[in-house]
């Protein structure tokens, strides 16, 4: 009998979304990750068929849309904080199928700078200083009595610093020519679980913020579209799988500087962030970052328009009715326990109506 009330509780989680999407905001916040990475995931079997990804993507929508409405204050803290859904969506399409479309997107761009040898983009004014004063003293043997330790400020008054950066800046502008180009038309390699949730936050934030302009949502959306689903991957390809390398060889600090420094542009490109003082080497590729933010932005809006999962996963409500295989997740007696709990603490608050049928299982 209480194995058939499992199912019964599981089952009712599985298919009625809006209590997990409470109860992801009702527990505390220490607790929400390691509940979302095991016990959500484990309950929707790792959306393991179509199903599964369908219901899962209905949870993301509930969830998005509570969070939106009751936590969001104002629409830029989308960006500067780190909204539970969207933690939770990036996690998921970092899996198997997520992870093959970012390899297929990034590989090639990728590929193109480490394998290049003579690529060697630096354009912090202290660091191309050093360089340039160790290279004249090894060249003529003699120190040049100049100080080592100076500002960005001071290392630019040298002609030598200057041009170098400038020459790097040139170098960088043609392989961000590239980048951009690939990634903006790349809308068909985003997974769909990605493109769903990015258009669920667009829609939430439209309803919340209905005077925001097009352009304050779609970098709302392009930050986790680029910002937090690929550029983690471009900046560190090693540790995402993008490449494979020998625990041995490693990328060397002239490859990782050289990814860096294209990130670092095509995040501000992304956010329409202009360099300031304090990057001022950088100020030269302003009127770039303002020719390619609006393909950004008209990638992050065709990403974020797709079918609605019903359609896309050819499911409706009908579908569970029909359905002729009884569904199975695999989930341990400790997962059980602990999701028990936390429904019995917050029951009242998942479930305000005392004829709901989550009171009666439990």
């Amino acid at each position: 009998a209480r194995l058939e009330g499992y199912q019964h509780l599981f089952y009712l989680l599985q298919t009625n979304p809006e209590y997990l999407a409470r109860l992801i905001f009702e527990m505390p916040q220490t607790r929400t990750t390691k509940f979302m990475e095991s016990v959500i995931l484990t309950i929707f079997n790792y959306a393991s068929n179509q199903r599964e990804e369908f219901l899962l993507m209905r949870l993301f929508e509930a969830a998005m849309k509570f969070e939106m409405m009751q936590k969001v204050d104002r629409l830029v803290d989308v960006i500067t904080g780190n909204p539970t859904v969207v933690k939770m969506a990036v996690h998921f399409n970092r899996g198997a199928q997520g992870q093959s479309s970012l390899k297929e997107l990034l590989l090639p761009l990728v590929r193109r700078v480490i394998d290049d040898k003579q690529l060697n983009i630096n354009t912090n004014p202290v660091d191309v200083y050093k360089i340039w004063i160790n290279k004249r003293e090894g060249e003529t043997g003699e120190s040049c009595n100049l100080p080592y330790e100076v500002s960005n400020d001071q290392a630019l008054d040298h002609k030598e610093v200057r041009d170098a950066i400038a020459l790097s800046i040139k170098v960088l502008k043609n392989i961000l020519e590239n980048f951009v180009k690939s990634i903006t038309e790349s809308v068909n390699k985003i997974p769909y679980g990605m493109r769903f949730v990015a258009m669920k936050l667009r829609q939430s934030l439209q309803q919340k913020f209905p005077d925001a302009s097009r352009e304050e949502v779609l970098k709302a959306v392009g930050n986790l579209i680029y910002y937090r689903f690929m550029n983690p991957a471009l900046v560190a390809p090693d540790a995402f799988d993008i490449v494979e390398l020998s625990v041995d060889k490693g990328l060397t600090p002239e490859q990782r500087r050289n990814l860096g420094s294209i990130a670092k542009v095509l995040q501000h490109a992304a956010a329409n962030k202009s360099f300031t003082a304090e990057n001022a080497a950088l100020a030269p590729l302003n009127s770039y970052i303002v020719e390619a933010h609006p393909k950004f932005l008209n990638f992050f809006h065709k990403a974020s328009t797709v079918d609605e999962a019903d359609v896309h996963y050819n499911q409706d409500q009908y579908a569970e009715v029909i359905t002729l295989t009884r569904p199975i997740i695999y989930i341990s007696i400790k997962e059980i326990v602990s999701t028990h709990e936390l429904l019995i603490a917050h029951e009242n608050e998942l479930a305000p109506d005392p004829n709901d049928q989550l009171h009666i299982i439990l």
